[in-house]
């Protein structure tokens, strides 16, 4: 999403503005709602964040905008110890005046990397990057991370990744632990990968007929597969001796 301004990022001055007497309170600061914060209309320099990050980048520019102000009066009102949310609602919203948008088309090149935060492993699991996913994963440990949160995030391509790429033993597999649910039901949960379960199985890091201990005790990756209408599921498991105490099967 980007962070542009009202009305193509020049802020109406404050003859437009509903909240003219909060305005009127400051002299210089009425020159400065009316302004091209970014750029040539943000052609140049638009702010792009993803939606997580939004909140931190509005609060940026807030503070940029803030300390660019020539308002004396203005800043010691946005400083004072005792501002009320009515007053923020009324710097952000009739002062600042931010809108978010969704980019039909970005047609620049002209792009500034700035790093506002680190970028967490689930994260980087659940976005496929792979430069971030190689600069965290270090170890084994943090692999095995990797790998649980691939497979609770169906993230077929990173799980296959990992483990092309770590020598994952039963124990490992056995080590990975998840308050709900067994690993053998996470591979055979709803939409769950087939080639990451047949890897799995192929590898001996599971047992095909291994009961769950946890969610649905007593049930095996098989009564998930038929549970979940999973066609693809069933015949593999089949396939490598699957077995159900379940009635319907």
């Amino acid at each position: 999403m980007t962070l542009t301004d009202h009305f193509d990022n020049a802020i109406p001055p404050v003859f437009y503005h509903e909240h003219q007497s909060f305005l009127d309170k400051f002299s210089e600061v009425n020159k400065e709602v009316s302004r091209y914060v970014h750029g040539s209309k943000g052609i140049i320099d638009v702010p792009i964040f993803n939606t997580k990050d939004m909140k931190l980048g509005l609060g940026l520019y807030l503070i940029d905008f803030i300390r660019k102000s020539e308002d004396q009066s203005f800043k010691e009102f946005c400083y004072g110890k005792n501002l009320a949310p009515v007053d923020l609602d009324r710097i952000i919203n009739f002062v600042f005046q931010p809108e978010y948008h969704i980019p039909r088309m970005v047609s620049t090149e002209n792009f500034k990397k700035v790093k506002i935060r680190e970028i967490s492993l689930e994260e980087a699991v659940t976005a496929s990057n792979y430069e971030e996913i190689n600069k965290q994963v270090t170890n084994k440990k943090i692999a095995l991370q990797a790998l649980f949160l691939s497979i609770t995030n169906q993230k077929e391509d990173v799980a296959l990744y990992i483990l092309s790429n770590f020598e994952i033993t039963r124990q490992d597999v056995i080590s990975i632990k998840h308050e709900l649910y067994d690993i053998e039901y996470l591979l055979s949960a709803h939409n769950s990968s087939c080639k990451v379960l047949e890897y799995f199985i192929n590898k001996g890091l599971v047992d095909v007929n291994t009961k769950f201990k946890k969610t649905n005790s007593g049930d095996c990756m098989l009564d998930n597969a038929i549970k979940y209408e999973n066609a693809e599921m069933i015949k593999l498991l089949l396939k490598y001796g699957a077995t159900s105490d379940n009635k319907y099967i």
